[in-house]
């Protein structure tokens, strides 16, 4: 074969693989909820699909209606950044983690406190989890530590130590028996609930690990990091299986449908890219992204959060651009 034809085939083959990925649907928001001031660096779906709440920077946690759009209530105000929100497993309460170094607990839909940790950690509180049980509620935090808390008294259990430097994320296996941490080590690691103990294979990648998320079976960790990569992994070993790059752009967070067939990132371009998890193909954009030069479509900032929905038919975004929106999956 001449260099010529052999250079055209390799042409010809990059504009098929081009093409494949432009192929892959953009989607517009189904639902578009404004009212916060501020980042909105946290979203998550109720159990039952019925809420959606989300923590901002400016000190709010907002609770809405998943089918309306509809803000329900603001349910926290005035009280430092808040980083993190999570639905209890029963979603009768809901924590949130906050830059004022506390834990919140609040009840849904009344919104009312239930009870305050503070300080739960020394510096500010990143994320927070339940366990699948709700015995449990994990914290992490600037100051290098996860913490776990008994839910029935708000006492700590233990203090979990290892990164070197800010924890970022935590998440809790399907069966509740492992915990998953990332920092600003660029390390994603592995701790045994019941003895705190971490586990030996540590995964690592060129940037800050901003989420992590377990599979639905519980077989595979997916990771974003400022790197520009969403990472798969097996579990427990941590071995590398795929790598989703976004266009070298920073990824900040993560999450699998809960059939498992999906991995969604969201990044610093304004969307969030979902991927086939069994090949890595690219399935959807959610969104333009901001450099595209396109007509407006989604999110004009950095998705910071990002969760699906319990039945797997839509999702919740929070941003940068102070908007919380909603899409809708079902055709995809």
């Amino acid at each position: 074969m001449s260099v010529t034809r052999h250079f055209l085939l390799i042409v010809m083959l990059v504009a098929a693989l081009g093409s494949m990925v432009l192929a892959a649907p953009v989607l517009s928001p189904e639902r578009v909820m404004e009212g916060h001031r501020a980042d909105v660096f946290s979203v998550d779906y109720s159990p039952d699909g019925q809420y959606v709440a989300s923590g901002a920077w400016d000190g709010t946690v907002r609770l809405w209606d998943a089918a309306s759009g509809e803000l329900v209530r603001v349910v926290q105000d005035g009280w430092g950044w808040v980083h993190s929100v999570a639905f209890s497993p029963d979603g009768d309460y809901l924590a949130t983690g906050a830059r004022d170094r506390a834990i919140r607990i609040w009840e849904v839909p009344r919104g009312r406190a239930r009870h305050t940790i503070q300080p739960a950690h020394q510096k500010r509180v990143t994320s927070v989890a339940w366990s699948p049980d709700g015995s449990l509620l994990a914290s992490a935090s600037d100051d290098g530590t996860v913490k776990l808390w008994n839910t029935d008294n708000w006492t700590e259990v233990r203090t979990l130590t290892g990164h070197q430097g800010e924890v970022l994320c935590v998440a809790f296996s399907p069966d509740g028996e492992l915990l998953a941490t990332g920092g600003t080590d660029n390390t994603i690691r592995l701790w045994e609930v019941a003895s705190g103990n971490q586990l030996g294979p540590i995964a690592r990648h060129r940037g800050s690990v901003r989420a992590v998320a377990f599979s639905p079976d519980g077989g595979k960790l997916a990771s974003s990091s400022l790197d520009g990569t969403t990472r798969l992994w097996s579990v427990p070993s941590l071995t590398e299986l795929q790598v989703l790059r976004d266009v070298i752009q920073r990824v900040y967070s993560v999450g699998f449908s809960p059939d498992g067939r999906w991995v969604a990132g969201g990044s610093q371009n304004s969307t969030v890219q979902i991927w086939k998890v069994s090949t890595g193909s690219h399935v959807a954009s959610l969104g333009h992204p901001i450099s595209s030069g396109q007509a407006p479509l989604g999110h004009h900032g950095g998705l910071l959060g990002l969760a699906f929905s319990p039945d797997g038919n839509r999702m919740v975004t929070g941003s940068a651009d102070n908007r919380v929106m909603l899409w809708d999956l079902s055709g995809l």
